[in-house]
């Protein structure tokens, strides 16, 4: 079940990177640059992008790692991404964040789903179609549910 997930979020991640690379992005940067004109600040090989507008107070720092639609995001580690998801944070190693709003992920392979004010904290951790839940815990899911907290070791421990 984890693995049908994990495929379906990487082809949603995937499919989302081919569209906007082929929509005509009004900004695109590409790292390193220093922080200068609307705040934002990108260190390491990574991508910010945005298709409407300009990209704006985005902190990236990590390589293979890319921000798209996806203002006032903070972004650390290395193939991560975070897709559609304004006013989020991402912390971790291929952590992702997809359509979802005020939301953070913290640790290896955490992610967020069309979840809004959420979060998924511990490796392999995820929240998906929740709205102010919190996943708590080595593999600790959250799916389809509000309101919850899901604290511990999930399907792996």
């Amino acid at each position: 079940r984890r693995d049908a997930f994990l495929k379906k979020s990487a082809l949603a991640v995937s499919v989302a990177l081919l569209l906007s690379a082929q929509a005509q992005a009004q900004a695109i940067l590409i790292g390193p640059i220093q922080p200068g004109e609307d705040n934002s600040f990108l260190v390491g090989e990574s991508v910010a992008g945005r298709s409407i507008d300009k990209v704006r107070n985005v902190w990236l720092i990590g390589d293979d790692s890319f921000l798209l639609d996806s203002n006032r995001t903070v972004l650390l580690g290395n193939n991560s991404g975070v897709v559609n998801s304004p006013g989020s944070v991402s912390l971790g190693h291929d952590a992702l964040i997809a359509d979802s709003e005020w939301g953070t992920v913290a640790g290896k392979e955490a992610s967020l789903i069309s979840s809004r004010q959420s979060s998924a904290i511990g490796a392999f951790s995820s929240v998906q179609d929740s709205t102010s839940s919190v996943a708590l815990g080595h593999g600790s899911q959250v799916s389809g549910e509000n309101n919850v907290v899901s604290v511990g070791a999930g399907p792996e421990g």
